[in-house]
């Protein structure tokens, strides 16, 4: 039986902790829409490790699964990164093409081939595994 008389008016701060709650027993379903936000996320809850200050993370391979797509960044030629780094992809609305910035050369390329309005956006990489 659910209980109904006690409501987080009622229950203290820091009264119930993490180790009080069993695996599994909060849920997404359970949760309001509104019941977390930022400020009752603990400090210690998210660590540099985890998130760098820009708010980017690192993994050595990342796997995107599904059929719709992949947002990257988006910006006129103006808005391009002041310093850019070997690799970095964006679409460029003043061109209106994926671009990507080569440090060996010093500047912003189109990303990949292809051509035509059947391929407009969309970029073709090449491996040399």
């Amino acid at each position: 039986m659910a209980l109904t008389r006690i409501t987080s008016s009622g229950i203290a701060d820091s009264t119930v902790l993490a180790t009080d709650v069993a695996d599994g027993a909060v849920t997404t379903a359970k949760l309001d829409s509104s019941a977390v936000t930022t400020a009752k996320i603990a400090n210690s809850a998210v660590t540099s490790a985890k998130i760098d200050s820009t708010g980017s993370f690192s993994v050595a391979e990342l796997t995107i699964t599904g059929t719709s797509g992949l947002q990257v960044p988006v910006g006129t030629e103006a808005q391009r990164p002041s310093s850019p780094t070997n690799g970095l992809l964006r679409f460029n609305t003043t061109a209106g093409k994926l671009e990507v910035y080569n440090t060996a050369k010093v500047k912003w390329e189109s990303a990949g081939g292809g051509g035509g309005s059947a391929s407009a956006g969309l970029a073709y990489f090449a491996s040399s595994f």
